[in-house]
């Protein structure tokens, strides 16, 4: 039980980033739900789904209702959520729309008073305008951004780790 806690942030994390990587949940799992894994399309689904058959296997055994109401709310279904959340593609084309169309008018409006001076100026501006945009973008899909750009999830897919492996040394054997 406590090992798939510990794992599935891990499966949380390659799934909203669409990876298929078992390398790290074979140091977390046994392998044969390593194998269960890797034959499944919703990882985090099939986590779940194996929490909860341990934890009703648990609730047999004399592990009280809360201790596992209080394991199942830690692993937490957000993953599933913050990624079928949608964006508005109209936010996203509006924004780089206007953009465009204002960065294309500016220059007209301060040549006069700028001269020679607005090719820079402009060069500049734009520079920083659409480096905005396109952090906006990045910020907008965490989760799908180029490999270079991603969120650092690792710290936290290792705290939740680290969590569990807290629990387990708390619990009296």
């Amino acid at each position: 039980l406590l090992s798939l806690t510990a794992a599935f942030p891990v499966v949380v994390k390659t799934y909203l980033r669409g990876e298929r990587d078992s390398r790290r949940l074979k140091a977390l799992l046994a392998p044969s739900e390593v194998l269960a894994l890797d034959a499944v399309v919703n990882q985090p689904q099939y986590v779940l789904a194996r929490l909860r058959q341990l934890a009703q296997a648990g609730r047999q055994v004399g592990v009280s209702e809360k201790e596992r109401e209080m394991l199942l709310k830690s692993v937490g279904v957000l993953g599933e959520r913050i990624y079928n959340t949608p964006i508005p593609l109209s936010y996203s084309r509006h924004t780089s729309r206007f953009l465009i169309f204002y960065a294309s008018t500016l220059p007209l409006a301060i040549v006069g008073a700028l001269g020679w001076a607005t090719v820079p100026v402009m060069a500049t501006l734009c520079w920083a305008l659409f480096g905005i945009l396109e952090i906006g973008n990045l910020i907008e899909e965490p989760f799908t951004a180029y490999e270079s750009q991603r969120r650092p999830l690792l710290p936290l897919t290792e705290a939740r780790r680290e969590d569990a492996e807290r629990v387990a040394e708390a619990q009296p054997r």
